[in-house]
């Protein structure tokens, strides 16, 4: 079993298992070395040159190269701060894994991915099929629209050819 909350594994372990990433993840790190001075796991000269670093992970992997490495009380105390104050990762990382649930996953991943790519496809293919219904009623009301227009004009070039063709016949 994963070393992790309600294990009786030794905290320890569960601090080497997952270095890598309790030092990518861990971000509400301040509250942990605050912990880890009061509780004599580091001193203050570790503590202010922890806080100095940039970034979590380099407060973590500073943590990891110097007083983690001390002892099994020191990870101990770091586990029970993470505990404190990092309970969701703690959590997410405890959760056991095996290949089959993996492999189940990775299936259903698959499925869901080939679902949605079912489900986009009739969304663009209704998409574009209203698109072209939309064009085709704006084409044919333009039709009706310029056929209209047409028979329009014939009728006032029929009016002007009455009256240039037969001008004496405008005064009677």
């Amino acid at each position: 079993m994963t070393a992790g909350i309600g294990s009786s594994a030794p905290r320890e372990d569960f601090v080497d298992k997952h270095r890598s990433q309790l030092i990518q993840r861990v971000s509400n790190i301040a509250p942990i070395l605050d912990e880890l001075l009061d509780k004599k796991v580091i001193d203050q000269e570790q503590y202010d040159k922890i806080r100095a670093l940039p970034t979590s992970q380099d407060k973590m992997r500073e943590l990891y190269s110097g007083p983690l490495k001390a002892s099994a009380a020191c990870k101990k105390i770091f586990y029970e701060s993470l505990l404190a104050n990092e309970i969701f990762l703690i959590e997410d990382l405890s959760k056991e894994r095996s290949p089959a649930r993996d492999n189940g996953e990775k299936n259903n991943k698959a499925q869901v991915l080939q679902d949605l790519k079912k489900s986009l496809a009739k969304l663009l293919e209704d998409f574009f099929q209203d698109l072209l219904d939309v064009f085709k009623a704006l084409s044919n009301g333009l039709l009706k629209l310029f056929t209209n227009l047409l028979q329009n004009l014939a009728k006032v070039f029929e009016s002007l050819a009455a009256y240039v063709v037969f001008p004496s016949c405008s005064g009677l």
